[in-house]
């Protein structure tokens, strides 16, 4: 897709030295008038753009790195356009699981997981038996599991330690998630053409994968921490998305009022009701 951009945009005949901030400019101007090959009826998004002008600027530097060219003639002079790609689609519990019915294995389960846990879908492609802690009910994640770096301890609910005590595992391989015993490494392909039929099913529009995780409301709170199994709302009392929001409090060489250390990895949890989300005037 960039190449057959930078083709038709820039031209094929276009010298690298010639290349600046205007052409990059018009570029961008003409990129975002397309209409979007994944979300039909759009146009390309900001975000898109970005992606693929950081590209060809990352492009030029590594000629420059590997001496192919003396310098790059864009460096410092593209700016990011505004991107406006939040989404605040926040699922209802029918919602929710008119959706799991529509999923298959193990995308069904990886589904759990990400609404309920608030986990990104790296961390659930990744994650490894080892990082389940089931004496304790947390998952353990080291700072390499992390797109931010740093470690978290998250609490396991229990209709995903259900699942997970269930969930069959792998003769030659540690990874949780499996498909006719082997590691799920991606989303593509065919788990994201079920996905899209899924969603169509459940009529929740563009509903994507990686906004499972920002369907349960959550909120930033000066509550205790605790370091124990957490205690979780009852499924038959509370509707699902309002089960309680899991926040971990990294917090790298802070300190406590009394001058003494903090741990650095406080995990805490925090039940929201529907009605402290409308008087708080917290966002979903």
């Amino acid at each position: 897709q960039l190449l057959r951009a930078v083709t038709l945009h820039l031209g094929d005949k276009t010298l690298i030295k010639d290349l600046n901030q205007g052409m990059m400019d018009g570029y961008a101007t003409q990129r975002l008038m397309e209409d979007s090959p994944a979300r039909k009826g759009e146009r390309i998004r900001p975000a898109t753009v970005n992606k693929e002008r950081m590209a060809i600027n990352a492009a030029l530097n590594r000629g420059v790195a590997h001496s192919k060219l003396d310098v790059n003639p864009l460096a410092g002079k593209m700016k990011k356009l505004n991107e406006d790609n939040i989404r605040e689609r926040v699922l209802t519990g029918e919602e929710f699981e008119h959706l799991l019915t529509c999923l298959s294995s193990p995308l069904r389960e990886m589904t759990l997981v990400a609404f309920y846990l608030c986990m990104r879908q790296g961390e659930i492609l990744e994650l490894t038996w080892d990082k389940v802690d089931f004496e304790r009910n947390f998952i353990r994640l080291t700072g390499t599991d992390t797109k931010t770096g740093f470690k978290r301890r998250i609490p396991i609910h229990p209709r995903v330690r259900e699942m997970l005590i269930n969930l069959p595992r792998g003769l030659h391989t540690n990874r949780v998630f499996l498909s006719k015993g082997k590691p799920v490494n991606n989303f593509a392909g065919n788990y994201k053409l079920q996905w899209s039929r899924a969603v169509q099913e459940a009529e929740l529009g563009d509903f994507l994968p990686s906004t499972t995780c920002d369907t349960v409301p959550s909120t930033t709170c000066a509550s205790p921490a605790t370091t124990t199994s957490p205690s979780w709302p009852s499924p038959a009392t509370e509707p699902l998305q309002y089960f309680g929001a899991i926040m971990s409090l990294q917090k790298k060489n802070s300190k406590k009022s009394n001058g003494t250390p903090m741990n650095p990895e406080v995990s805490i949890y925090l039940s929201i009701s529907p009605e402290k989300l409308v008087n708080s005037g917290e966002k979903k």
